[in-house]
C-alpha cells in the first residue's frame, strides 16, 4: 500500500493517494489525508511505525471530504499545520458549505450530510497561493489547478507531482462515466498544464502513479468531448438543467444508484451548460417561469 517513489517522497495508496515526504530526520509533510479519521490512522500509524517519522504539516489539495476527511484527526494527534489555498481554506473551516453548494445554495438534506460529503472541519494554519514554499524544510512548488474544485491545488515535490484530482483514472471513468467538475474550462486548462508538467513521477489523488498522463489525459479529453456531445444533443429542444441532466445520464449509461451520485452531477451538468453558452453554442432562457437551455 506504501510506494517510495525518492528518497524522501513516498504515497500512500488506497480510495485516495496520500503523498508521505519525509521534511527532515524526524517528521514528515503529508498532502491529503483521506477519507476520514479511520484512513487517517491507519496513515498516522504507518508514519510513525514503518517510516519512524511525526507529522509536522499537511498539504491540501482541494477541499473535497475524500482528500481531507482525515485532517481533523491528524492534526489532533499531531499538531500538525494545515496548509490551503484561499477559497478550499475557507471549505476545510467550514465544509457545510461543499454540500450546499451541490444543494442549490440551500441547507443540504440528509443524503448530503454523510462522511463522503460532508467532513469534520479542519482547521487551516497556513493559507497559500501557487509559487515556491518551503514547509520545514522542504521546497514545494504550488501548482494551480482549478476545475475539479474552485481553487485546487497541485504540489511539485523533488521531481514528484501531487496533482489531485485534475485527472481521473480509467477505472474511475469507467465506473462513473462523467467525473464532477465545478467548472469545465478552468478544469481542461488545468489538465493541459498538468499534462505539461515536467515531473518523474505524477500522483493523481485516486489511481496508480504514472510517469506520464498522456494517455490518462487523452482519456479524460475524451470524455468531456462525448459528454459535451450529449449535452448538445438533448437540446434540440429548449430544456430545463434537470431534463437536460437525466437525458445525458440515460445516453452515457451513467450509474446514478444514490442522491450523492445525483447531487454531483447535475452540478457537473451546469457546468458543462455554463462553458457551452460562453461559447456561443447555447442559450439560457426563461419560459413559462422556469429557466431553460436551448442550443443555438
Amino acid at each position: 500500500m506504501y510506494q517510495q517513489l525518492t528518497d524522501r517522497v513516498g504515497v500512500f495508496g488506497g480510495g485516495v493517494n496520500v503523498g508521505v515526504i519525509r521534511a527532515s530526520d524526524s517528521h514528515a509533510v503529508l498532502v491529503d489525508t483521506g477519507a476520514n479519521e479511520g484512513n487517517a490512522r491507519k496513515l498516522l500509524r504507518h508514519v510513525r511505525e514503518e517510516l519512524g517519522l511525526g507529522v509536522a504539516a499537511i498539504l491540501t489539495t482541494h477541499a473535497h471530504a475524500d482528500h481531507f476527511g482525515g485532517h481533523e484527526f491528524m492534526v489532533r494527534r499531531t499538531d500538525a499545520a494545515v496548509y490551503a489555498s484561499p477559497i478550499e481554506a475557507t471549505i476545510l473551516q467550514h465544509p457545510e458549505l461543499q454540500p450546499s453548494l451541490l444543494f442549490g445554495g440551500a441547507a443540504p438534506p440528509a443524503a448530503l450530510r454523510e462522511r463522503f460529503i460532508l467532513a469534520r472541519p479542519s482547521p487551516v494554519h497556513v493559507v497559500m497561493d501557487a509559487g515556491v514554499v518551503h514547509v520545514v524544510d522542504v521546497e514545494v512548488d504550488i501548482v494551480s489547478l482549478p476545475g475539479h474544485s474552485p481553487n485546487q491545488v497541485g504540489y511539485l515535490v523533488e521531481g514528484v507531482f501531487f496533482c489531485g484530482d485534475v485527472i481521473f483514472p480509467a477505472a474511475a471513468i469507467e465506473k462513473f462515466r462523467i467525473p464532477y467538475l465545478f467548472d469545465l474550462d478552468s478544469h481542461l486548462a488545468s489538465m493541459e498544464l498538468a499534462a505539461r508538467t515536467i515531473a518523474d513521477w505524477i500522483v493523481p489523488g485516486h489511481g496508480p502513479v504514472e510517469r506520464d498522463l498522456a494517455a490518462v489525459h487523452a482519456l479524460n479529453v475524451t470524455i468531456v468531448e462525448e459528454t459535451t456531445d450529449a449535452i448538445l444533443n438533448q437540446l434540440v429542444e429548449p430544456a430545463p438543467l434537470e431534463t437536460v441532466a437525466s437525458e445525458v445520464f440515460d445516453a452515457m449509461d451513467v450509474p446514478m444508484q444514490s442522491h450523492v451520485s445525483y447531487y454531483l452531477l447535475r452540478p457537473t451538468i451546469a457546468a458543462y451548460l455554463t462553458s457551452l453558452e460562453a461559447r456561443g453554442a447555447v442559450e439560457h432562457l426563461m419560459l413559462n417561469r422556469q429557466a431553460y437551455w436551448r442550443r443555438h
